[in-house]
């Protein structure tokens, strides 16, 4: 019946229609970035959603993903959704139609569908793809969102510090000249300072751009991008939040593949390269080999020292049940609370911890430009 409707009307008059409809819900169209490929969580999310929901409803694949092509905003992505439909038309599985768009969808992305395609249950697929990335979408948010505040004021506080030693202090510098008086350390370490910001201005900010593209053409290296991944690990107190971080990531994905069909080991490949942690995907690499010589999945984890033992549980469990893939998912779920609980904490204890360091630099300012003057007032 929907086929034979199709006939009759054209796919753009079709597909103006459900836009419309799909308008009406609350969904707005989607974008890709004109210089980010890589399509982010939320885009994915909103992708799957919209497939699985209008497959699940007896609508063919094809003019699903055509109406979801007319539906972005960016011409970009149209032409890539519509590609991936001509070649669907044409007889390319979806899956391979999709995986000549890697540049733009993530392996996860490429293999679920593929899973789904061969089990007969692509909407189902989709359906976890969606939640997944909405899970994903969240963790993201919750960082940037702890994490806006704690900028704003770093950022105001090099903002503050600039301004006091480039022009409030050196206008004190020919008044403390001027008293003829041997100046305390502080002051005279302050009006140094001011005077190199200055009339060194200039070669400050130009050592902080160079510093900044040194450091981004250093972490584009291999060496660069495993000794960044590696910092991670050995920074106190950051580590272990950055640990959860991880561990929830990779359990959400490895529990999202495995519940779709997809081959364990490969599955675990795919976990860890989400991850986009270069040592704890070395790690992987290791429990993989360690699986194929026949260890069990909790053995060869707990074996590199990267999850903690509630998760090296929950693992042998499942194993044992025949339910991984659901225990992975609560793991991932505690944890990402977990993380959610320790960002907040962190930003009711970053706020004023940096608050506070502001007027302290603010202050030993005030105080170096005040300390001559109360020797001066005492002197007469």
């Amino acid at each position: 019946m929907l086929e034979s409707r199709g006939k009759q009307q054209s796919p753009h008059n079709t597909a103006g229609g459900f836009i419309s409809k799909w308008k009406k819900i609350g969904y707005t169209p989607i974008s890709l970035p004109l210089f980010r490929p890589r399509l982010k969580a939320n885009q994915l999310m909103d992708i799957s959603t919209r497939i699985a929901t209008m497959t699940e409803a007896g609508l063919p694949v094809t003019a699903s993903l055509r109406l979801v092509s007319h539906e972005a905003r960016s011409h970009g992505l149209k032409k890539i959704l519509e590609t991936i439909a001509a070649q669907v038309e044409a007889g390319v599985s979806i899956s391979d139609a999709f995986k000549q768009q890697d540049h733009v969808f993530p392996a996860i992305f490429i293999r679920m569908i593929q899973a789904g395609e061969n089990s007969g249950k692509l909407d189902v697929a989709l359906q976890r793809l969606s939640v997944h990335f909405e899970k994903q979408h969240n963790l993201e948010q919750n960082i940037k969102s702890a994490t806006a505040y704690p900028k704003i004021i770093a950022g105001v506080l090099v903002l503050v510090v600039l301004f006091l030693f480039s022009f409030v202090v050196p206008r004190f510098e020919s008044v403390f000249l001027g008293m003829g008086a041997e100046l305390p350390l502080l002051t005279r370490t302050v009006l140094f300072l001011g005077q190199v910001g200055a009339k060194h201005w200039h070669l400050l900010i130009l050592s902080l751009l160079l510093l900044f593209f040194a450091c981004r053409l250093a972490l584009k290296t291999e060496k660069g991008m495993y000794a960044k991944d590696r910092l991670f690990f050995s920074i106190p107190f950051v580590s272990a939040f950055y640990r959860k971080t991880l561990v929830a990531t990779f359990c959400r994905t490895l529990g999202t593949m495995l519940s779709s069909g997809v081959d364990l080991l490969l599955a675990l490949e795919l976990a860890g390269q989400v991850t986009d942690n270069r040592v704890f995907k070395t790690k992987i690499e290791q429990s993989k080999t360690r699986i194929v010589h026949g260890s069990s999945v909790a053995d060869a984890l707990a074996r590199t020292n990267a999850f903690p033992p509630m998760v090296i549980g929950l693992v042998q469990t499942g194993e044992q049940t025949g339910t991984l893939d659901h225990l992975l998912g609560r793991s991932a779920s505690f944890y990402e609370q977990d993380v959610e609980h320790t960002l907040n904490r962190l930003g009711a204890i970053l706020e004023p911890a940096l608050i506070l360091f502001m007027a302290v630099i603010v202050g030993l300012v005030v105080i170096s430009v005040l300390l001559p003057m109360f020797e001066l007032f005492a002197y007469v």
